[in-house]
């Protein structure tokens, strides 16, 4: 094991993302992408790492910023210092990683390949001219972001850009073969102009190595950004404190019933429907055990 793999492994455990509580993560590199930037002594990479400790493997992503000498990140978000004094930054928390990935998502680039390819996919306005391309996404470059505390699975960056609407980017740490419904359903929303969710940005795509594909390589979402609403409550969490406190929900439930049901429609008119049979019906429960 290297010694940017070895202070990753060292590191990964005391990270919320980490599945592998109570064992301690055995890293092979299945490949990276990097980013250009402009900054020199600094060098932006996404490191796909396999943990082969559990059954079955696990894949993750991690990206890392490496500097030469110390970063406007807190030490809290440094990973390790090698051997021959690179510091290595938890990408998220460093705006050398927060800048480049909005440029790549909003430009439609493609980053340069380490045995992974990624390429951004912004989003074009819907018809109605109600688009997800905000100025955020017009202007990418230096602006102020940070990590929504608190998630589980995933990193959410937080972008700021001034005048402008805020941008969520979720970037996934586990990654799996395939599109990620998250991306694809709200993608197709948001192009169809549904205004029920927030305005989509774009998404990063990737492929990799992947020895149990037919053709060695798989491929799926990395990344995911859409206008972010801060203070929104979850409609679930809305309906208990109103049952808790005795306040009458018709009027909500029933514009909440209406809003299910357009996106229910938007989501047909964009992927088709089959109809209904017993057959199907059972095909679908049996997928859910």
């Amino acid at each position: 094991m290297d010694s940017a793999l070895a202070a990753i492994a060292a590191w990964m455990p005391d990270q919320r993302w980490f599945g592998g509580k109570g064992h301690a993560p055995t890293l092979r590199r299945i490949g990276a992408w990097e980013l250009p930037v402009d900054e020199p002594g600094v060098r932006v990479i996404s490191m796909l790492v396999m943990d082969d400790a559990p059954e079955p493997p696990v894949l993750y992503q991690v990206p890392v910023v490496e500097r030469a000498t110390p970063g406007p990140a807190d030490d809290a978000h440094l990973i390790g210092v090698l051997d021959d004094g690179t510091r290595l930054y938890d990408g998220p928390h460093d705006p050398a990683f927060t800048d480049a990935l909005l440029e790549l998502i909003t430009s439609g680039g493609r980053a340069v390949a380490h045995g992974a390819t990624a390429m951004g996919h912004p989003v074009a306005h819907a018809p109605d001219g109600r688009g997800p391309e905000t100025d955020a996404a017009r202007s990418a470059r230096r602006v102020p972001a940070g990590v929504l505390g608190g998630e589980q699975s995933n990193t959410s960056i937080v972008y700021r850009p001034e005048g402008a609407p805020p941008v969520i980017c979720k970037v996934f740490r586990q990654l799996h073969h395939g599109d990620n419904p998250d991306v694809t359903l709200q993608t197709a929303l948001g192009i169809a102009g549904s205004p029920h969710i927030p305005p989509v940005v774009g998404d990063v795509l990737g492929e990799w190595d992947d020895v149990g594909r037919a053709d060695g390589r798989a491929r799926g979402h990395l990344a995911f950004a859409q206008e972010f609403l801060p203070g929104v409550e979850d409609a679930w969490r809305v309906a208990l404190l109103a049952a808790a406190s005795a306040r009458d929900f018709t009027e909500e439930a029933r514009a909440l019933g209406a809003a299910v049901s357009e996106v229910h429609a938007s989501l047909g008119a964009s992927f088709g429907h089959e109809p209904s049979s017993p057959d199907l019906i059972a095909a679908v429960a049996a997928a859910w055990r």
